[in-house]
């Protein structure tokens, strides 16, 4: 193989190898922020139901939703629908109660945002973090 060759596949084996690096790091940021949000509903649905109160939350989002608690993260709109089923106007406190625990676990303070949803809050705090982690 003449040395052209050998670096030009030495260049594309370095390449894949910093992608895959990259993509390892980028998913162990997502999954901090997905286990602080998980940290963070727990937290405030203890907070507000006590530990029976949560089994029976989680226990009716599974059972009725398929819906378990480390999917949370990922099906933010169904997390929300079940609650708005199972706590009516009181799934509001709850998810604020949340949204509260997950700015304060990362030093931040939340703010309310008018017309905002649950979901919205956590994907406009999760685009923020992904941004500072790459600058």
């Amino acid at each position: 193989m003449d040395s052209s060759k050998a670096n030009e596949q030495n260049y594309w084996t370095l390449y894949n190898l910093a992608i895959t690096q990259l993509g390892r790091m980028l998913m162990k940021k997502k999954n901090q922020f997905d286990k602080m949000l998980i940290k963070s509903i727990d937290e405030a649905i203890k907070e507000i139901f006590g530990e029976t109160g949560a089994r029976i939350i989680y226990d009716y989002l599974q059972h009725n939703h398929s819906l378990n608690r480390e999917e949370i993260p990922e099906r933010l709109k169904d997390f929300e629908r079940g609650l708005e089923k199972i706590l009516g106007s009181g799934a509001w406190v709850m998810e604020r109660t949340a949204l509260n625990n997950l700015y304060l676990n990362f030093g931040l303070e939340y703010r309310n945002k008018e017309n905002y949803s649950f979901a919205n809050h956590i994907g406009t705090l999760k685009n923020r973090k992904r941004e500072e982690a790459e600058t």
